[in-house]
């Protein structure tokens, strides 16, 4: 559906960060679909951009802090 997305979560949650607007509840049904857990395990945040290091890795405990 999009390029732009970051994960993050726990066992029983996950936060899926997208830079791409009016998409969360298309992102949480294909997650749902692919994985075979309740939409409700997923929260989808839009943000206006993944953090990267300087090396282009995503900066994980940045996206924490949103």
């Amino acid at each position: 559906i999009v390029d732009d997305v970051a994960c993050v979560g726990e066992d029983d949650s996950m936060i899926i960060y997208t830079t791409h607007k009016n998409y969360a509840q298309e992102i949480r049904s294909f997650i749902s679909l692919k994985t075979g857990l309740n939409h409700s395990a997923f929260l989808v945040k839009e943000i206006d951009e993944i953090p990267l290091n300087s090396s282009g890795k995503i900066l994980y405990s940045a996206l924490t802090l949103n």
